[in-house]
């Protein structure tokens, strides 16, 4: 993903950004550096929520926020079904692995919380017509994603 960042940087000629590849449980950066912090897809494939959670808290500078995307424990199954079935065998597997590993709701609000963070909602995401009339041409080739793609995961927003 790393190296599509750099090719789509390029491409579109975005020069002021900087990637950096970083463990989630032990941030390379100072406290307090980071105004926003996304993430996608990514934390059902941690061992230690909590951990990343702290360090997210840590990087964060004061009324920053994280939005993060995680998959969902208990999808709606039809949901879950209609997807793999568009995909190849690999990444099925790959998929249904994430949707076994996924994140309970609760679980993740009682981890932010023994954070200590006030600031915060659980929500599952949306997208208005204005992003996938934008996006049309793009979600036309991957089946997948839209409205029921969105019943997967449950979005965590965090503010410092």
């Amino acid at each position: 993903m790393l190296t599509e960042a750099h090719r789509i940087n390029k491409t579109e000629g975005i020069s002021n950004l900087a990637l950096t590849l970083s463990d989630m449980n032990h941030i390379a950066f100072e406290d307090n550096v980071f105004d926003v912090i996304v993430s996608f897809g990514a934390l059902h494939h941690l061992t230690t929520i909590a951990k990343a959670f702290s360090e997210i808290r840590r990087v964060l500078k004061e009324r920053g926020e994280a939005f993060l995307y995680g998959v969902r424990k208990n999808p709606p199954q039809e949901v879950v079904t209609e997807i793999a079935d568009g995909m190849s065998p690999f990444h099925k597997r790959a998929f249904l692995e994430s949707v076994k590993e996924g994140l309970d709701v609760s679980y993740i609000e009682t981890i932010v919380r023994g954070l200590g963070l006030t600031r915060y909602s659980l929500s599952y995401p949306t997208y208005s017509r204005a992003t996938v009339v934008k996006n049309k041409s793009f979600l036309q080739t991957f089946r997948f994603l839209g409205k029921r793609f969105n019943q997967l995961f449950v979005v965590i927003y965090l503010q410092k």
